[in-house]
């Protein structure tokens, strides 16, 4: 037992794609994943939505058998990636599919790795600090990201609390303290980074700026669980009720928030990192291309064709993101009320707990959500005003050029006379 946590736990999730698309061609998890009628989360995963599926591994804690450290999370996390592999591996064998079919599909399948550590409380949380490698382009960068509770507002600690409250129990029995879910954050500047498993330790890579790109992300969350050795020595039950609650079964608490908190990070990542980029883009050839009536006269014929395919590309790939904004916008609403209507749901089917994601004017638990919509919504509005600009010198050079064409055919029109 680790004698300075010996409340500590932690375990991984990992969330896949169970199909997506690759140069046209449809990639599928194997057939028989699909076919099982019964999800188990810690052998063949859980289904998420139809379209995702959820593992856990369970290797870690530092409660009798086991003993463990927080700062072997990055051999824990491999070793789990590796049942994973040798699962899917194994399934698409059966399939007449090799082994290089199915790396391939689990790295891109791939949307996020979540770390849940949990202990006794928040001060003990505070002292647990996850490192991981950065993998940098610029010597500004630091060499690791810290994940670590910042937080200095009391109300911004917490995403989600659980109350024990069963009726007529004994007060004994009844968990002390709330169970409190919290998220641990990065301490670095730049906003987005995938998970790479590639090499012998996880590190982390800046995202690439494409829809196509899976860029998967690493997450990092906390939850307090009460003094669960005290419990135990006085045999209170509510250790087993609580561990019920969150993890028992597929339709379990966190089995379904979790996956939500990092659909939203990894959709809100992606889709701000391709959108950035095109606004960038945007601006940069609006600039270029932006010229007097005087200078457009002084342009060849090809150099002002090539301009006009090139702003054409360019307004075909804004609108492009443009509409995937929207869709995302839809996603990350339908998640964020899907929480809600999952928590409501628990405390009506589980009396003796009584989760609260709802403080006065804040929803932490939800709030994240709702701020990720209204940042790609500024993209969007950006976007489009970018695109008018856009437009406008668009047209601009289509008329010198038309009316350079407009001229040529008339003079040859004029040489058959």
């Amino acid at each position: 037992m680790n004698t300075a946590h010996p409340n500590l736990s932690y375990e991984f999730y990992y969330l896949l794609r169970t199909r997506f698309e690759h140069y046209d061609m449809l990639w599928q998890e194997p057939c028989h994943l699909s076919a099982y009628q019964e999800s188990c989360i810690t052998k063949r995963g859980m289904t998420v939505d139809k379209d995702k599926r959820l593992f856990r591994w369970d290797a870690c804690t530092n409660r009798p058998p086991h003993s463990a450290s927080v700062e072997d999370w990055a051999k824990v996390l491999k070793r789990g990636w590796k049942n994973i592999q040798l699962c899917y591996t194994e399934y698409f064998l059966d399939q007449d599919l090799d082994r290089t079919h199915s790396e391939f599909f689990c790295n891109r399948a791939l949307i996020g790795v979540a770390l849940l550590i949990s202990d006794a409380d928040f001060s003990a949380l505070e002292k647990h600090k996850i490192r991981v490698p950065l993998q940098k382009k610029e010597d500004t960068a630091p060499d690791e990201a810290v994940f670590s509770l910042v937080s200095e507002k009391a109300s911004e600690r917490y995403l989600l609390k659980i109350f024990h409250a069963p009726p007529g129990a004994d007060t004994a029995d009844r968990m002390p303290e709330p169970a409190c879910l919290t998220a641990f954050h990065p301490q670095f500047s730049t906003r987005h980074w995938q998970l790479r498993l590639d090499s012998s330790a996880p590190r982390l890579a800046l995202m690439k700026a494409s829809e196509d790109a899976p860029n998967p992300i690493f997450a990092v969350y906390g939850l307090t669980c009460g003094n669960l050795i005290e419990a135990e020595e006085r045999k209170a039950g509510w250790p087993d009720e609580l561990e019920d609650f969150l993890r028992g079964e597929d339709d379990a608490v966190l089995t379904h928030i979790l996956p939500r908190l990092m659909i939203r990070e990894w959709q809100f990542a992606r889709t701000d990192s391709a959108a950035d980029h095109v606004r960038q883009r945007l601006s940069f050839h609006t600039a270029t291309f932006n010229k007097t009536d005087l200078e457009l006269r002084c342009l060849s014929s090809n150099k002002l064709s090539r301009g006009l395919q090139d702003m054409a590309a360019l307004q075909a790939n804004a609108k492009a993101v443009l509409g995937n904004l929207e869709k995302v916008f839809r996603m990350l609403e339908i998640h964020r009320d899907d929480i809600g209507k999952k928590l409501k749901q628990a405390r009506k089917h589980r009396q003796q707990f009584d989760p609260v994601w709802r403080y006065e004017d804040e929803s932490p638990l939800q709030d994240g959500f709702d701020t990720d919509v209204r940042d790609l919504k500024h993209h969007a509005a950006c976007t489009r005003g970018d695109l008018i600009s856009l437009d406008g010198i668009f047209r601009q050079w289509r008329m010198h050029f038309e009316t350079r064409q407009l001229a040529l055919s008339a003079f040859l029109g004029n040489l058959h006379i």
